[in-house]
């Protein structure tokens, strides 16, 4: 709800408390992500979408498209995503992650 009412720092801090313990919730680091590609935070907007991803690729469909769409706006398109599944770690081009 802070996200969705522009209160950045604020989801910002509250996330930060939230992954103080060291969880490894897909679904925290996506949001943690997406607060620090809002508030213009690319390195930690990657590490944290990346994470997210490898942790769960699937951990919610629309999300995890959402992660996938945003790293590679982050990269450019000129760059290619490196998606982390639980066996392998292959390189997608871009095309056939917008499909």
């Amino acid at each position: 709800a802070l996200f969705k009412n522009g209160r950045l720092e604020e989801a910002k801090r509250v996330m930060k408390e939230a992954l103080r313990t060291g969880s490894r919730d897909a679904r925290l680091l996506y949001h943690s992500g997406m607060i620090a590609n809002a508030l213009g935070e690319r390195q930690d907007a990657v590490r944290d979408l990346r994470l997210a991803l490898k942790i769960n690729p699937t951990f919610n469909l629309q999300q995890a498209q959402i992660a996938r769409t945003t790293l590679n706006a982050l990269f450019g398109k000129r760059q290619r995503y490196l998606e982390v599944s639980s066996s392998s770690l292959r390189v997608i081009p871009r095309s056939d992650v917008d499909a």
